[in-house]
């Protein structure tokens, strides 16, 4: 099914029956990541990209801006690839945002094409498929960035063990922003982890279930 959204000019392709649409309603009905930044982005890392809505919204916002879109489960991965495809800022990757490079599962958890859940081979239970794991540092490497203007993050979870790693100390200082979506209901711990790294960023806002912090733009 195309849905319309009139600051785009290409159609946005959603499945029936699905989270789509009511995630189509937050992100571009909604604006749920319309956040005031100090100045437009030029490097946007979207984790947890789902079908792509995200990187849509901030390529429309920003379009000057390079947007890196992370996405796990295979099928919203797809479906992404095919609605991006006009937007050339954009790189879609099917991986996942993880505390090192390696080999994840990924869970469908039964909440819907928005909710699958990530976790270490041995851990998984039931059926499960696998996806290659990434750090923000990998991603910077990998794509030529050496600062990240507005980090997006919701990864159902997987933020614990993102922000608890002490290998984040690597990358958070050359982040500017970041909106995220905290899971604790998932994994408890998750909002002790993120916000012990982000002590530096005074400037905090809420929005829907999104956090967002940033740093103080230097005079």
């Amino acid at each position: 099914m195309a849905a319309s959204w009139s600051p785009s000019p290409y159609p946005v392709w959603l499945r029936p029956g699905t989270s789509d649409a009511i995630a189509f309603r937050d992100v571009l009905i909604e604006e749920q990541y319309d956040f005031v930044l100090d100045r437009a982005p030029r490097t946007i890392i979207d984790a947890g990209a789902n079908i792509g809505l995200a990187s849509i919204w901030f390529s429309v916002r920003y379009p000057d801006a390079k947007i890196v879109a992370v996405e796990a489960e295979r099928s919203n991965y797809e479906l992404m690839v095919r609605n991006v495809a006009k937007f050339s800022n954009v790189i879609p990757l099917h991986a996942a945002l993880w505390s090192h490079r390696g080999l994840l599962a990924v869970h469908d958890q039964g909440m819907g094409a928005w909710a699958f859940q990530t976790s270490e081979l041995g851990d998984e239970a039931g059926s499960y498929t696998t996806v290659e794991s990434l750090t923000v540092k990998d991603l910077m490497d990998d794509h030529g960035i050496d600062r990240v203007d507005l980090l997006k993050v919701d990864i159902e979870g997987a933020e614990k063990e993102v922000f608890s790693d002490p290998g984040s100390s690597a990358w958070i200082g050359s982040v500017d922003s970041i909106a995220i979506e905290l899971h604790d209901r998932f994994r408890p711990g998750c909002s002790r982890a993120f916000y012990s790294r982000v002590g530096d960023f005074p400037i905090e806002a809420t929005r829907r279930d999104t956090t967002f912090v940033a740093r103080r733009a230097e005079a």
